[in-house]
Formats: C-alpha cells, sequence, structure tokens
C-alpha cells in the first residue's frame, strides 16, 4: 500500500482559510436571524391570512440587512486572512471566493430554518391572531456580496500595499540639475566670445611683417615667413 503524501503548506492554507470563512456564516445567520424584521400576518374569520401592512417592507430591510452583515464578514475574513496567510496569496483568494460563497449560503439556511412560517399554528388560531411571516431571502444575487466584497477587499489592500513600497517619483528640477549644454557652434571661441565666419582668433593685419627671430608656436595659424633674402 502507497503512503499517502503530505498535502503541500498551500493547499493546507487553502483548506484552512476555506474552512474558516465558511464557520462565519453560522454567525452572520444568527445575527440575521435575531435583526431581521418579520411581515406581520393577521388570521381572519374564515381562517385564512392577509398582510396587516397592505405594502409590507419587511421583506426590503430584511434582504438589506443580510447584505450589510455578509459585507461586514467579508471585510473581517479578508482583513484575517491577509494577516494569517498572506504568504500563499493564490491558496487564500480561492479560500476568500469558496469560503465565502459557503458562508453565504450557511448564513441564508440559518434564517430560513430557524424562523419558518409556522402553519399549524395559523390553522388553529383564532381569528384576529397576528402571526409572523417566514424568513427568507428574496434578492438571491445577494449571496454574492460576501466573497465579492472578501475578494474587493483583499485587492484593495494590495493595491495600498504595493502604493506604499514604491519609490517616491523625483520632480522634473531635481533630476538632474542644470540642463546639459548642447555642442559648440562653429566659430566660438574658447572664452565665450562669438567669432564672425572667416574672422581670425587674432588682432592686427594678417600679413604684418614678423621678425626672422620670433619664434612661431607649431599651433600658430599663420604661415611661416619667407626666409630672408641676400
Amino acid at each position: 500500500m502507497s503512503e499517502r503524501k503530505p498535502l503541500s503548506p498551500s493547499r493546507r492554507a487553502g483548506l484552512l482559510v476555506t474552512g474558516s470563512v465558511t464557520l462565519a456564516g453560522l454567525p452572520a445567520g444568527l445575527v440575521w436571524l435575531a435583526l431581521a424584521p418579520r411581515a406581520k400576518i393577521q388570521i381572519a374569520a374564515d381562517g385564512s391570512g392577509y398582510y396587516v401592512d397592505p405594502s409590507p417592507h419587511e421583506y426590503i430591510h430584511a434582504d438589506l440587512l443580510y447584505a450589510a452583515i455578509c459585507a461586514v464578514v467579508g471585510v473581517l475574513a479578508a482583513v484575517v486572512v491577509r494577516r494569517r496567510a498572506r504568504s500563499y496569496p493564490v491558496a487564500a483568494v480561492t479560500g476568500l471566493a469558496v469560503g465565502g460563497m459557503a458562508a453565504a449560503l450557511i448564513a441564508w439556511q440559518v434564517g430560513k430554518v430557524f424562523a419558518p412560517l409556522d402553519r399549524a399554528a395559523a390553522q388553529t388560531a383564532k381569528p384576529g391572531t397576528i402571526i409572523l411571516d417566514a424568513l427568507d431571502l428574496g434578492a438571491k444575487g445577494l449571496l454574492l456580496v460576501l466573497p465579492v466584497v472578501a475578494l474587493g477587499t483583499w485587492l484593495a489592500i494590495d493595491m495600498v500595499t504595493i502604493r506604499g513600497q514604491l519609490p517616491p517619483t523625483p520632480d522634473a528640477g531635481d533630476a538632474g540639475g542644470a540642463e546639459p549644454a548642447g555642442p559648440a557652434e562653429p566659430g566660438a571661441a574658447d572664452d565665450g566670445s562669438q567669432l564672425s565666419p572667416g574672422a581670425h582668433a587674432w588682432s592686427g593685419p594678417v600679413n604684418a611683417p614678423v621678425s626672422p627671430d620670433a619664434a612661431v608656436s607649431p599651433d600658430d595659424p599663420r604661415p611661416p615667413p619667407p626666409p630672408p633674402s641676400a
């Protein structure tokens, strides 16, 4: 019989996150059960029932309360999982999605199972007796509130964390100080003075006589003097 391989740390983290978030649906359902309003039904003389309020708003309020509870649970779950299992982001996010959906279903079923309509009591009740209608979720799309809020909170924390780790962007004026100078223009002197085209870098006449004994610099652009005539 082959030995069973142990689970990897990533899979263990994913299962732990999924189970923990799923269990959060039980207290969420109990809170919804305790706080959710329920429509009132009055028993008539013929044994039928009718709403005390012709337009009962309790169903809408119960749905909104369920959504608010699931949103709070989703935010808390994402914050706790982020602190405990951020080393395994893929497993943590998967656990938040799967566990969040399971928790939403559990919270809905807790309210539905423990707050039904007592039909037996309604049939034996005297005329004028007021009973409470069953607690149920009218908008089934609200089951997605918990997992969506949990994933959105995780993403928001990620964005804030990454933005805080980025280095500050330097201003344009502090990037390199003064702008680099461009290439020197033709005819510009070393001392910064501007020369006109064809001008020489010395003063005086070009063909002035030069003494034979004068030393000529190898960098002098003037032609060498002619040899003295005999």
